[in-house]
């Protein structure tokens, strides 16, 4: 019984060690998904003011590069099974962060047009 005892702490001391092993491996790849989309958002977010400003132009540049060499870091570290693994929830995350880009976009130009209708009609019904 005592023989027993033993082996079963151990096999509960491995299984823990087993199970941190694999929720750091977990939550590092979730950080890491994160804050590649996070990058994403600049990339996409410079990409629209370097038609207007030359700095802004190098800055989406260097967020473009910068976000890619963390991608290609990570991915030589031989994580192949979690790369797979994640593949859906990469596309998800992708889709979401695209939904919810454009819907502030578009929830931008739409206050952006119903204010300049709004000073539009103010200063025609003052000037007429």
């Amino acid at each position: 019984m005592k023989q027993d005892n033993n082996n079963n702490n151990n096999n509960s001391n491995t299984n823990y060690f087993y199970y941190y092993y694999y929720y750091y491996n977990y939550y590092y790849y979730y950080y890491y998904y994160y804050y590649y989309y996070y990058c994403f958002y600049y990339y996409y977010y410079y990409y629209y003011y370097y038609y207007y400003y030359y700095y802004y132009y190098f800055l989406y540049y260097y967020y473009y590069y910068y976000c890619f060499y963390y991608y290609y870091y990570f991915y030589n570290n031989n994580y192949y099974y979690y790369y797979y693994y994640y593949y859906y929830y990469y596309y998800y995350y992708y889709y979401y962060y695209y939904y919810y880009y454009y819907y502030f976009y578009y929830y931008y130009y739409y206050y952006y047009y119903y204010y300049y209708y709004y000073y539009y009609y103010y200063y025609y019904y003052y000037y007429y």
